[in-house]
């Protein structure tokens, strides 16, 4: 969302810092569901827990995309006011912690749960998702 979101006023600014300081919240509503899952004996393949953890360690370095979003706001080609760089500069760093927190959570209690094989292989994946997908 925040690739689609405006950034062309300071109020549009505000918006984004605000949705940032929501991600913990929505992380750990996911973390909940997978370990509600997980109580129930639904756990994805090692493979593709595998591949969330590398992308939210993506999303929490220091370089990754909520870093970059903080230290590339603009407006009107000058650097954000310093009040509205602090509430950016907040927001993203509480957004990255809790990727990190996901991630250190799908390492120690996701995967070890986690099946070798993958619920279903290509083929059936592929005649499966037209449902969905239509």
């Amino acid at each position: 969302v925040f690739d689609l979101m405006p950034t062309d006023s300071y109020e549009h600014w505000e918006h984004q810092a605000g949705r940032a300081a929501n991600v913990p919240g929505a992380i750990d509503g996911y973390i909940e569901s997978l370990r509600s899952a997980k109580q129930g004996g639904k756990v994805a393949a090692r493979r593709q827990v595998g591949i969330v953890i590398e992308q939210a360690e993506r999303y929490a370095a220091d370089d990754g995309f909520f870093a970059k979003l903080a230290a590339g706001a603009t407006l009107e080609g000058a650097p954000l006011p310093s009040e509205l760089q602090d509430k950016l500069d907040a927001g993203t760093r509480q957004a990255r912690e809790a990727y990190a927190a996901l991630a250190t959570f799908l390492r120690d209690e996701l995967l070890p749960a986690a099946p070798a094989k993958d619920a279903v292989g290509r083929e059936r994946y592929a005649l499966s998702s037209r449902s969905f997908l239509g």
